[in-house]
């Protein structure tokens, strides 16, 4: 498959499924920022994400996350102050 099936396939599905005014919001490029965020947020894992992103430098990968400033805070929370707690 080339990109431009590719990119021809996500629109024809986009305005398909969700109307014109989402064409070109939702991309193969908006696919693989979702992807790679949700593999982070369900294994917690950066080198993992990369392996599967199939980047090779672990940068990339980095770029391709969006975290909320929630879940950086409960990763931290979960980290550092749960463990504490389960040690007394």
């Amino acid at each position: 498959m080339t990109p431009t099936t590719g990119r021809n396939i996500v629109k024809e599905r986009v305005e398909q499924f969700l109307g014109n005014e989402l064409v070109g919001v939702i991309t193969p490029h908006s696919f693989r920022h979702y992807f790679v965020t949700s593999a982070l947020r369900g294994t917690g894992n950066l080198r993992i994400v990369q392996e599967l992103a199939r980047h090779k430098n672990i940068q990339v990968t980095q770029r391709y996350t969006h975290l909320s400033d929630e879940e950086l805070d409960k990763a931290y929370y979960d980290v550092f102050e749960n463990k504490n707690k389960l040690k007394k």
